[in-house]
């Protein structure tokens, strides 16, 4: 999912073919996504850096200038250290691949990295900063096996209480529900996304005006 840190954008499928070919592109400035799978090799996304340089193409070629790459990560796995630092070990590797890639052919892009946290125990521990968004107090999570299982509820509550993981959608929704902002809500969160799919050009989102940084710009310091 792409989602912009002026809240306007809705996702461009990384490795996906730039949608000029259908008349149409997402024309939201600037973008950062932070959910995506472009770390060569790694798991279920990019399995080569030659698809890892398609995806950020298409990424570029969607107004996004900032991007967070989330590869999948079991919570389980940061509670027994040698494991953990073994399978962090093997994403280093990767990370350093791509960042050297983006410095040599996509030099205007800001990459930064974190994990898509799969939580599997409702009590992860990530005091490692390369487990959170670009080593912030948030965290992108999901729950296995596509479903939401019993006293997922504790799970959320944990990561808040621990000060490692903030709910940023969640805060960003808020924030543009206080608003008025009901119609964009939904247009970025329903409408859009089943437009993409639909191989359909997405509804455009304006972004609001403000005094202060916008909630992206807040939450990741380096935008």
């Amino acid at each position: 999912m792409t989602i912009s840190s002026e809240f306007c954008g809705a996702g461009a499928a990384a490795g996906a073919p730039a949608n000029r070919a259908r008349g149409w592109k997402l024309d939201c400035h600037p973008m950062l996504d932070f959910h995506n799978h472009l770390m060569p090799a790694v798991d279920d996304g990019a399995v080569d850096i030659d698809e890892s340089r398609a995806g950020l193409q298409t990424l570029q070629a969607h107004g996004v200038t900032g991007i967070i790459t989330t590869p999948h990560l079991r919570a389980s796995l940061t509670l027994r250290p040698r494991d953990l630092a073994g399978f962090l070990g093997v994403l280093d590797g990767a990370w350093s691949s791509r960042t050297s890639l983006a410095a040599a052919e996509f030099p205007d892009l800001h990459l930064e990295r974190g994990v898509e946290l799969m939580l599997d125990v409702p009590n992860p521990n990530l005091d490692d900063a390369r487990l959170r968004l670009a080593g912030t107090s948030y965290v992108l999570a999901e729950f296995p096996s596509m479903t939401v299982p019993p006293h997922s509820t504790l799970a959320i509550r944990n990561l808040r209480q621990s000060g490692r993981g903030k709910c940023a959608v969640a805060g960003c929704a808020q924030l543009m529900k206080d608003r008025g902002g009901i119609a964009l809500h939904r247009a970025l969160t329903a409408t859009n996304p089943g437009r993409l799919l639909r191989d359909e050009p997405p509804l455009p989102a304006t972004a609001f005006e403000c005094d202060s940084k916008p909630f992206w710009r807040r939450m990741i310091p380096w935008r």
